[in-house]
């Protein structure tokens, strides 16, 4: 085969080691084998391992996707729109389902949404609307407050899964306690009974709303009622069932009459049955006391009441100088008139020091005339403040010309350095008939006095 020179292209023979034209080397070839390039053919991926792929490409968007979702779910502006919004569309479900409850409070959620509903809707939203806009700055808890100033709600900041800032709107409760003197009974509320006979005690946290409630007792008149018990306030509040508002009390000029519920015989005396009751609110009574062929007036009488069954003609007194044709009544319309007016004339003069507002009341030369007297005269120049709010007339009785009335005050005494104490008093004030026809106080005796600080 002719080869040629790979410089010039002369012909050369085989056995030629140069070029004779140009005196280049003679090109040798390339003998070695060329071994081609070869690729492995690549393995296809296994099922689990494109499982695993594929699980991982869902878990990346589900965690993106979670984020935003928690993110617009939990957002302090959706929670309080979502309570708003529900509140004012009167879905009760859906405002229950935005406010946080303690486990602890008792509830009737009908009852707890009404009271909602009764509020004034705008200065409620912009309460809430201004407290959640703080949270946001400085997560300082705010207190949402109704129409007259008691605490609704509590809104607080917290975190959920200690990343997403959320606010929560916690229920504020009233703690609430029975306040009663009752012997027996039973008050129920919000599915709860209380026993009557326990005396003061706590009935624990209640959220705010008018309730149905109910009430029994047992004696010589069995009294029951059903009721509305609205529970409100900023912190604690007292259901008062007393003796004092509930009974009545009996006296009579015939202690030894039977008394007379509703025309039926209690078979028990005036002596023997000194009050009777509780009634509670709306009961009435018709009561009345026999004595062999006589009997008292049939009276109505409601909790809270003081009634003297007289039997025959009512006890008339003369006027002791100057005799009259009128005739002058001991009643207890009157003798309780009588000592009101007497007491806010005592106050007025306490605090005034000046007898001679209260003068009018008191017979002259009696020693509750010399008693008051030196008592205002002695009070000195310091200040304090005498403030009076109970003056019950419990019973009265006659004894020739004189009425013996037991009574019970409460009053409030502060002196000049702002210290307040309580006095409860029962007393007897013996009332006599003056020369012009009106009442008369001859003496004061005081039974009992209970001080509290």
């Amino acid at each position: 085969m002719k080869q040629f020179c790979h410089e010039c292209g002369n012909p050369m023979e085989a056995d030629q080691v140069f070029c004779a034209e140009c005196g280049a080397p003679k090109a040798v070839p390339n003998t070695e084998a060329q071994t081609p390039i070869v690729q492995k053919p690549k393995k296809p991926w296994s099922f689990k391992k494109k499982l695993a792929f594929l699980l991982v490409g869902i878990l990346a968007i589900a965690l993106v996707g979670g984020h935003y979702t928690i993110q617009a779910k939990t957002s302090p502006d959706s929670k309080i729109s979502n309570f708003l919004t529900a509140l004012e569309s009167g879905d009760a479900e859906a405002v229950l389902k935005e406010i946080t409850i303690s486990e602890d409070i008792n509830k009737d959620e009908k009852v707890y949404v009404s009271y909602l509903k009764s509020l004034d809707y705008g200065v409620l939203q912009s309460n809430i609307t201004e407290a959640a806009a703080g949270i946001k700055k400085d997560g300082i808890t705010r207190v949402i407050t109704d129409d007259n100033g008691h605490q609704v709600f509590k809104l607080k900041q917290e975190k959920y899964l200690s990343l997403y800032p959320v606010i929560s709107i916690e229920a504020v409760p009233v703690n609430v306690e029975l306040a009663t003197d009752l012997p027996n009974g039973e008050y129920s509320i919000a599915g709860k009974t209380f026993d009557l006979a326990k005396g003061k005690q706590v009935m624990g946290a209640f959220l705010p709303g008018v309730y149905p409630a109910a009430v029994s007792a047992d004696g010589v008149y069995k009294s029951t009622a059903e009721f509305e018990q609205e529970i409100s306030g900023n912190e604690d509040m007292a259901i008062e069932l007393q003796k004092k508002q509930l009974m009545v009390t009996l006296s009579s000029n015939e202690p030894e009459a039977l008394v007379f519920i509703n025309g039926k015989t209690t078979k028990k005396k005036v002596k023997e049955l000194a009050e009777i009751g509780p009634l509670f609110e709306g009961e009435k009574l018709s009561v009345h006391a026999e004595l062999k062929d006589k009997k008292s007036e049939l009276l109505e009488v409601v909790g809270g009441d003081q009634v003297n069954l007289s039997i025959g003609e009512e006890a008339v007194v003369a006027i002791e100088e100057g005799e009259t044709e009128d005739s002058v009544y001991f009643d207890k319309e009157n003798i309780t008139e009588f000592i009101w007016n007497f007491r806010s004339a005592y106050e007025a003069a306490l605090n005034a020091k000046d007898y001679s507002q209260v003068a009018s009341y008191l017979k002259p030369g009696s020693s509750a005339l010399k008693e008051i007297d030196e008592f205002i005269g002695d009070l000195g120049n310091q200040y304090f403040l005498y403030e009076f709010y109970t003056d019950d007339v419990l019973d009265y009785k006659v004894e020739g010309n004189k009425a013996y009335v037991n009574t019970y005050e409460e009053f409030d005494f502060t002196n000049h350095l702002y210290d307040t104490v309580n006095y409860k008093r029962y007393k007897v004030y013996e009332i006599v008939i003056g020369t012009d026809g009106t009442y008369e106080i001859e003496s004061i005796t005081i039974e009992d006095t209970k001080r509290t600080n």
